[in-house]
């Protein structure tokens, strides 16, 4: 007789496999598998670099032109959001055999992690990309309170 050690997480792990292989035919988002900047659920894909005095906002938004981003800055939450329009208009009677380019509202927002100027910041939109350069500012963390005699 010969003895084999089983592994109590196979079954598990085969579960798993199995649920991943029958939803991998539709098109739809799962955790963890979703790309960054899938345009087709709205998100918009951000770069954000810390450059000591000042955070860099990158975003990619190839055909959207300038006056349709908006920007705002909320304390530390900073929010893109662009509308792309579909540029081609097509008869009802096309038949694609692929269709990947989409069009509508992207939306992200993301908390900094220090103050910025809102006042100081500027915008850039140059071949395709937003650049947003946000000054940060100098919060004091201690302030010091007089107790005076009374």
């Amino acid at each position: 007789m010969v003895l084999a050690q089983r592994d109590p997480w196979h079954d598990f792990r085969r579960g798993f496999k199995r649920f991943d292989r029958f939803f991998s035919g539709f098109d739809i988002d799962r955790p963890g598998t979703r790309p960054v900047g899938n345009i087709r659920t709205g998100n918009l894909a951000l770069d954000v670099a810390d450059q000591d005095e000042q955070f860099v906002v990158m975003a990619s938004l190839p055909g959207v032109k300038p006056g349709d981003v908006d920007i705002s800055i909320t304390d530390r939450i900073v929010t893109v959001t662009a509308d792309s329009e579909d540029s081609t208009q097509t008869a009802d009677d096309d038949k694609y055999v692929l269709r990947e380019r989409h069009h509508g509202k992207l939306s992200r927002s993301v908390l900094l992690p220090a103050e910025v100027d809102a006042d100081k910041a500027l915008a850039e939109h140059r071949d395709g990309v937003l650049t947003l350069t946000l000054p940060k500012t100098i919060v004091e963390r201690t302030k010091r309170i007089p107790v005076s005699a009374g």
